[in-house]
C-alpha cells in the first residue's frame, strides 16, 4: 500500500493500520507528506506494543518519506523456541 494511505479518508486509514497492526511483524510505507495526515500521525493516534520506527527522507521522489515499522508481537517463532 506504499504511496496511496494518506489519501484514503483518515478514517480508512486508522481501520487499514489496525489491520498493519494484528497482521504482520513489518510494514513498509512510502508516502508524500502533503496531505491532511502522515503514516506516522496514524501510527502516534494507535501505537502498537514494542513498536518500533525508523523513518528516512524518500530520496527518489521529493517530499516523500520511507518509514519502516516492525511489530515484534507479530514476528513468527523460530525453530526450537515454545
Amino acid at each position: 500500500m506504499p504511496d496511496s494511505m494518506t489519501e484514503f479518508g483518515i478514517d480508512v486509514a486508522r481501520g487499514y493500520w489496525r489491520k498493519i497492526i494484528a497482521s504482520t511483524p513489518i510494514f513498509l510505507s512510502i508516502n508524500h507528506e502533503a496531505n491532511a495526515y502522515t503514516v506516522s500521525q496514524i501510527a502516534a493516534d494507535a501505537p502498537a506494543p514494542l513498536m518500533e520506527k525508523e523513518r528516512y527522507p524518500y530520496g527518489v521522489r521529493k517530499g516523500y518519506a520511507q518509514e519502516v515499522f516492525r511489530f515484534p508481537q507479530n514476528r513468527a517463532p523460530t525453530a526450537g523456541s515454545s
